[in-house]
């Protein structure tokens, strides 16, 4: 991000040289609980409501700039990632925990997809590549049908879709899969076994869902595939195309 001199100098004012505060805004681990007392977690909020409301007031001043809107847009991803730490405070199961976790995950990939917008609004010109988990990549979730929970994805939005609704075909939405991870067979779908035993010892292949999608017999096409954990779903309809890495393995 690119800051204005005039808004670092007041930033850093409020950011307390230990990193503290930084290090609660940080993306949590799984079951993590922030160690921020509630006082320190007002203080925090208000902390992010006098930066926006002081850039706010430097935009009346002297004008919008796109330093300044990137402030006020990074506050909005700090406001939205309280909703999403909040899951992290219990021992809840993430995955199996709908009703709780809905809102604030819908919440998240619509923030992301806002994000993404944002910068293909203020550098039209270029291209973007987004590298993210399949999941935040379907272009509509509810092709598919989340075990736990038939209606899930029919109220849920990933990251893509609302990207997908602003761009249309501007968007090509790539997923990854594959067959084995570090050397052991995961849980692979029809649609893996069916890639393994089309190129053999083949290490990579690919898919272009695009060409196939209103093609008679795939149009409504329903299969099985683990892009996403195993499950069936009209996939064609979800991504643009797949990427198939047979052997899947952790960088050293």
């Amino acid at each position: 991000m690119i800051c204005t001199t005039y808004f670092l100098t007041f930033f850093s004012e409020l950011i307390p040289p230990t990193g503290y505060y930084l290090k609660f805004i940080a993306e949590p681990t799984k079951n993590s609980v922030p160690s921020l007392s509630i006082s320190a977690q007002l203080e925090l909020v208000d902390m992010i409501n006098i930066i926006s409301n002081y850039t706010l007031y430097i935009i009346d001043k002297e004008g919008k700039s796109i330093d300044l809107e990137a402030i006020l847009q990074w506050v909005r991803i700090v406001n939205t990632n309280f909703s999403c730490n909040k899951i992290y405070e219990t021992n809840i199961d993430i995955s199996n925990n709908p009703t709780i976790t809905t809102l604030p995950f819908r919440n998240r990939d619509s923030q992301m997809a806002e994000n993404i917008i944002w910068l293909t609004d203020h550098f039209p010109k270029d291209r973007f590549t987004v590298w993210l988990a399949n999941y935040h990549g379907v272009k509509d979730i509810s092709q598919t049908i989340y075990p736990a929970d038939s209606l899930m994805y029919s109220i849920h939005q990933c990251a893509a879709e609302g990207v997908y609704n602003k761009l249309r075909n501007k968007l090509y939405s790539l997923a990854f899969t594959s067959l084995n991870y570090k050397g052991k067979v995961v849980d692979p779908g029809a649609f893996e076994l069916a890639i393994a035993k089309k190129t053999g010892d083949s290490p990579y292949a690919f898919v272009d869902f695009e060409s196939l999608r209103f093609v008679d017999g795939f149009r409504d096409k329903e299969f099985e595939a683990a892009m996403i954990k195993k499950k069936k779903g009209r996939w064609l309809y979800m991504f643009d195309g797949v990427y198939y890495i047979r052997d899947q393995n952790v960088l050293n």
